[in-house]
């Protein structure tokens, strides 16, 4: 199952997305700061940007053809 995570808001949503890169799940960053995408993609190659919602789908359209 991947995790997604949309704005970043704060450091819960922060925490969430740690949560989800520590038990290796794929993440997927919606609308979040500039900051939060160099962050977590620096951290894994399984953590992918969307920049709107359709994006987003896309994304997850494109994981669940993977799997």
């Amino acid at each position: 199952m991947d995790s997604m995570v949309c704005g970043g808001g704060g450091s819960g949503t922060a925490s969430e997305a740690t949560h989800a890169l520590n038990g290796g799940r794929p993440l997927i960053l919606l609308a979040v700061p500039a900051l939060w995408r160099e962050f977590f993609c620096s951290l894994s190659k399984g953590v992918e940007c969307a920049s709107d919602v359709q994006e987003c789908c896309r994304l997850i359209e494109a994981r669940i053809k993977e799997a």
